[in-house]
Protein backbone atom coordinates (compact mmCIF):
# COMPACT_ATOMS: atom_id res chain seq x y z
CA UNK A 1 0.00 0.00 0.00
CA UNK A 2 1.21 3.52 -0.76
CA UNK A 3 2.45 5.77 2.00
CA UNK A 4 -0.28 7.79 3.73
CA UNK A 5 0.96 11.28 4.37
CA UNK A 6 -0.15 14.86 4.05
CA UNK A 7 -1.13 17.82 6.05
CA UNK A 8 -3.33 20.09 3.96
CA UNK A 9 -2.13 23.67 3.65
CA UNK A 10 -4.46 26.69 3.80
CA UNK A 11 -4.74 26.95 0.01
CA UNK A 12 -5.70 23.28 -0.31
CA UNK A 13 -8.26 23.60 2.47
CA UNK A 14 -9.82 26.58 0.72
CA UNK A 15 -10.10 24.71 -2.60
CA UNK A 16 -11.55 21.59 -1.01
CA UNK A 17 -13.96 23.60 1.13
CA UNK A 18 -15.33 25.40 -1.94
CA UNK A 19 -16.10 22.23 -3.90
CA UNK A 20 -19.47 21.53 -5.47
CA UNK A 21 -20.22 17.81 -5.79
CA UNK A 22 -22.52 16.43 -8.49
CA UNK A 23 -23.47 12.83 -7.68
CA UNK A 24 -24.84 10.97 -10.70
CA UNK A 25 -27.93 9.32 -9.28
CA UNK A 26 -31.55 9.88 -10.27
CA UNK A 27 -32.38 12.55 -9.46
CA UNK A 28 -28.88 14.05 -9.53
CA UNK A 29 -27.65 15.24 -6.14
CA UNK A 30 -25.77 18.55 -6.12
CA UNK A 31 -24.02 19.52 -2.89
CA UNK A 32 -22.28 22.87 -2.43
CA UNK A 33 -19.79 22.08 0.34
CA UNK A 34 -19.66 25.77 1.35
CA UNK A 35 -23.19 25.22 2.71
CA UNK A 36 -24.02 21.52 2.68
CA UNK A 37 -27.43 20.34 3.75
CA UNK A 38 -29.30 17.08 4.05
CA UNK A 39 -29.18 15.05 0.84
CA UNK A 40 -31.70 12.29 1.49
CA UNK A 41 -29.06 9.55 1.79
CA UNK A 42 -28.64 7.82 5.14
CA UNK A 43 -25.79 5.40 4.43
CA UNK A 44 -22.20 6.63 4.73
CA UNK A 45 -20.11 6.98 1.57
CA UNK A 46 -16.93 8.65 0.40
CA UNK A 47 -16.00 10.66 -2.67
CA UNK A 48 -12.68 9.89 -4.33
CA UNK A 49 -10.91 10.85 -7.55
CA UNK A 50 -7.79 9.71 -9.36
CA UNK A 51 -7.37 12.98 -11.28
CA UNK A 52 -4.41 15.35 -10.84
CA UNK A 53 -2.30 13.42 -8.29
CA UNK A 54 -0.90 15.55 -5.46
CA UNK A 55 -2.43 18.61 -7.14
CA UNK A 56 -0.34 18.22 -10.30
CA UNK A 57 -2.37 19.06 -13.41
CA UNK A 58 -2.31 16.19 -15.88
CA UNK A 59 -3.62 16.10 -19.44
CA UNK A 60 -7.18 14.97 -20.08
CA UNK A 61 -6.01 11.61 -21.53
CA UNK A 62 -3.74 11.00 -18.52
CA UNK A 63 -6.57 11.79 -16.10
CA UNK A 64 -9.02 9.59 -18.00
CA UNK A 65 -6.55 6.68 -17.86
CA UNK A 66 -6.16 7.10 -14.09
CA UNK A 67 -9.95 7.36 -13.79
CA UNK A 68 -10.33 4.08 -15.64
CA UNK A 69 -7.81 2.44 -13.33
CA UNK A 70 -9.76 3.63 -10.29
CA UNK A 71 -13.05 2.47 -11.82
CA UNK A 72 -11.55 -0.99 -12.35
CA UNK A 73 -10.35 -1.19 -8.73
CA UNK A 74 -13.80 -0.21 -7.45
CA UNK A 75 -15.57 -2.70 -9.71
CA UNK A 76 -13.16 -5.54 -8.85
CA UNK A 77 -13.67 -4.87 -5.14
CA UNK A 78 -17.44 -5.07 -5.63
CA UNK A 79 -18.18 -1.74 -3.96
CA UNK A 80 -21.29 0.16 -4.98
CA UNK A 81 -20.11 3.30 -6.73
CA UNK A 82 -21.57 6.01 -8.95
CA UNK A 83 -20.05 8.86 -10.90
CA UNK A 84 -19.41 12.03 -8.96
CA UNK A 85 -17.76 15.19 -10.24
CA UNK A 86 -16.13 17.72 -7.94
CA UNK A 87 -16.06 21.26 -9.31
CA UNK A 88 -15.18 24.78 -8.33
CA UNK A 89 -18.28 26.93 -7.70
CA UNK A 90 -17.82 28.65 -11.09
CA UNK A 91 -17.36 25.22 -12.78
CA UNK A 92 -14.05 26.36 -14.37
CA UNK A 93 -12.27 23.42 -12.73
CA UNK A 94 -13.79 19.96 -12.48
CA UNK A 95 -12.47 16.51 -11.66
CA UNK A 96 -14.29 13.25 -12.29
CA UNK A 97 -14.48 10.72 -9.52
CA UNK A 98 -16.85 8.43 -7.70
CA UNK A 99 -19.15 8.33 -4.72
CA UNK A 100 -18.26 4.97 -3.15
CA UNK A 101 -20.03 2.97 -0.45
CA UNK A 102 -16.97 1.47 1.24
CA UNK A 103 -15.29 1.94 4.65
CA UNK A 104 -13.64 5.33 5.15
CA UNK A 105 -10.23 3.88 6.04
CA UNK A 106 -10.34 1.71 2.92
CA UNK A 107 -11.03 4.78 0.78
CA UNK A 108 -8.22 6.71 2.47
CA UNK A 109 -5.85 3.86 1.61
CA UNK A 110 -7.09 3.92 -1.96
CA UNK A 111 -6.63 7.70 -2.08
CA UNK A 112 -3.01 7.19 -1.03
CA UNK A 113 -2.52 4.60 -3.77
CA UNK A 114 -3.83 7.09 -6.33
CA UNK A 115 -1.68 9.89 -4.85
CA UNK A 116 -4.57 12.00 -3.65
CA UNK A 117 -4.49 14.37 -0.70
CA UNK A 118 -7.90 13.66 0.82
CA UNK A 119 -11.39 12.30 0.32
CA UNK A 120 -14.80 13.71 1.11
CA UNK A 121 -16.78 11.60 3.60
CA UNK A 122 -20.54 11.63 4.21
CA UNK A 123 -21.44 9.97 7.52
CA UNK A 124 -25.15 9.70 6.81
CA UNK A 125 -25.86 13.21 8.08
CA UNK A 126 -22.91 15.54 7.37
CA UNK A 127 -19.97 15.93 4.99
CA UNK A 128 -16.34 16.07 6.09
CA UNK A 129 -12.99 16.55 4.39
CA UNK A 130 -10.68 13.70 5.41
CA UNK A 131 -6.98 14.21 4.68
CA UNK A 132 -4.72 11.18 4.51
CA UNK A 133 -3.34 12.03 7.94
CA UNK A 134 -5.09 13.68 10.83
CA UNK A 135 -8.68 14.26 11.73
CA UNK A 136 -11.55 14.75 9.35
CA UNK A 137 -12.80 18.32 9.17
CA UNK A 138 -16.57 18.87 9.25
CA UNK A 139 -17.90 20.93 6.34
CA UNK A 140 -18.46 23.75 5.85
CA UNK A 141 -14.99 24.66 7.07
CA UNK A 142 -14.74 27.26 9.80
CA UNK A 143 -13.28 30.24 7.91
CA UNK A 144 -12.03 31.79 11.15
CA UNK A 145 -9.40 29.12 11.91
Amino acid sequence: MAERRLVLDASSLERYGNTVLEIEVIPRIIVDLRRPGRIGVVTPFGVITAWNPRGTDLTEPENRERDGDLAAVLANAGWLHVRCAGSSPDRKHSEQGFAVWAPRDTLLGLAAEFQQDAIFWYDGADFSLCPLEGECLRLPLDRNT
